[in-house]
């Protein structure tokens, strides 16, 4: 069944605290335009310069604020498995629906080590899904090992951001449940079968991706393809909230070690975040900003 999740930012204050506020009201903009799920402290949310504490208030906020409306997913991974069960135990006890983890990062564990790892994640009973990105882990798994631990009990799917086509064919065709982790890549993607995406741009246009990802719609991505290429100029979440604060969504306030993306680069989403054809449509069906303030 096609899905569309959001990796959701997190948004500071220009003190540089956590705003719930704008937090509270971002999930109440996903919720209103369609948006199937979303994904809190993920990459996208800044997890590793946010302190325990933060992190479990957001995951508080975000389910009273959803109220069982869309699914939240809880992004619980670390590189210590003792660190990702504890978060796991407390995204459960919290009542997030899901959480997503990581392939351990840094310390590269073999694939024993990883099957393991997941293993005794899942076994806290919340469903899993397994997040391959190794970009950001350094470790980049065969199709075999990932078919084991999509096998695991509790594991309900792979977020693949791999970019590698052939290993999400193999993976599709021995009937995995696939999550697209590649905005850029997601109709070539859905062609080889992933079902669902879980988007950065989502952030900032939540009901158009959803109709792409709904819909496979050539026309609708192409008129996305420039924007999402802008934001993958620098490292996520740089360009995304660089793109939310033109579209007036938070502010462009990030926790180093992330900064502010290059003048160079900030002209660039400034140039491409009102397209046109797509700024109409949402003006038009959606009129997010009111929805917002």
């Amino acid at each position: 069944m096609r899905r569309s999740y959001v990796a959701l930012i997190t948004p500071f204050t220009i003190d540089g605290a956590v705003d719930f506020n704008t937090y509270r009201k971002l999930i109440h903009f996903q919720i209103e335009n369609g948006t199937d799920g979303i994904v809190i402290l993920g990459t996208t949310g800044e997890k590793p310069t946010l302190t325990k504490n933060e992190q479990v208030k957001l995951i508080d906020v975000a389910i009273e604020t959803a109220n069982k409306k869309i699914p939240i997913i809880v992004n619980t991974g670390t590189n210590c498995t003792r660190e990702s069960v504890l978060m796991t135990q407390t995204a459960k006890e919290k009542g997030a629906d899901f959480a997503m983890a990581v392939v351990p990062y840094y310390n590269k564990p073999e694939a024993r080590g990883i099957l393991a790892h997941f293993s005794a994640i899942a076994k806290v009973g919340l469903p899993l899904i397994c997040y391959h990105h190794p970009g950001r882990t350094g470790t980049l798994l065969s199709s075999e090992t990932l078919l084991e631990i999509s096998k695991t009990p509790n594991i309900i799917g792979i977020k693949e951001a791999s970019g590698d086509l052939e290993l999400i064919k193999h993976l599709a065709e021995n009937q995995v449940n696939l999550f697209s982790g590649h905005d850029d890549l997601f109709l070539q993607q859905r062609k080889l079968g992933v079902e669902s995406s879980i988007s950065v741009i989502a952030n900032a246009y939540p009901t158009f991706w959803k109709q792409i990802v709904s819909n496979d719609s050539c026309e609708l991505f192409n008129e996305l393809k420039s924007l999402i290429d802008a934001l993958g100029i620098e490292s996520n979440p740089q360009g995304i909230k660089c793109a939310m604060n033109e579209l007036g969504l938070c502010e462009n306030i990030l926790r180093l070690p992330l900064t502010c993306v290059e003048k160079e680069t900030e002209d660039k989403i400034k140039k491409v975040v009102r397209i046109s054809a797509v700024e109409q449509f949402v003006t038009e069906n959606f009129n997010f900003r009111t929805k917002v303030d």
